[in-house]
């Protein structure tokens, strides 16, 4: 899946946007930097529970439509909506909340399925 398949699924999410747009497309470069940052410390703490490789991109990386979608597979819906949040945000504030509250359930869900670890307790104020 490259950046450009997530950029087609978020438009696909609304009939106000097409795919076909040049300046959604402008856009969508710095919006999915955006999408990605948001994503990265969820995505770092899924790789480590399902002890896959660390990501590959650095943060400063720059995002082509063309490149390989570089967070974990579970993202993929999440980043479609994150990024229709924001390319829809002045044009429809109602759909681009809307999208918001998909993007921040579908995260939610993936932090809850993340396996609990268990550490031991530490008594910080050693008063006994």
């Amino acid at each position: 899946m490259t950046n450009r398949d997530i950029y087609n699924a978020a438009s696909r999410l609304s009939g106000e946007m097409t795919s076909d747009n040049p300046d959604y497309s402008a856009r969508t470069m710095s919006l999915l930097a955006i999408v990605f940052d948001e994503c990265a410390p969820l995505d770092s703490a899924y790789r480590i529970a399902n002890e896959l490789a660390p990501r590959s991109w650095p943060v400063s990386a720059s995002i082509s439509l063309d490149a390989t979608f570089p967070l974990c597979d579970i993202f993929w819906a999440p980043a479609a909506y994150g990024l229709a949040a924001l390319l829809t945000t002045s044009e429809n504030p109602d759909l681009s909340r809307s999208f918001e509250q998909h993007f921040f359930a579908l995260m939610k869900q993936i932090q809850n399925d993340l396996p609990a670890k268990p550490e031991p307790i530490v008594d910080a104020y050693h008063l006994l």
